[in-house]
């Protein structure tokens, strides 16, 4: 199984800072600053970026 903690906040619009050797993947800035914004949020593309990646090893895997 094909994992990844911030593929779904990436493809939500969030901004993700993939690590290093020391610190490992996380949000540099999120898609929303407050619970309003929510209802801003554009449905996910799954046929693109990483999340289309992630899923598409899954399939291979």
């Amino acid at each position: 199984m094909t994992f990844c903690v911030t593929v779904e906040a990436e493809a939500l619009g969030a901004d993700i800072k993939l690590g290093d050797e020391k610190v490992g993947p996380r949000v540099n800035k999120y898609a929303f600053n407050n619970v309003e914004e929510l209802k801003n949020i554009e449905e996910i593309n799954f046929t693109k970026g990483r999340i289309h990646s992630v899923l598409e090893a899954e399939l291979i895997y």
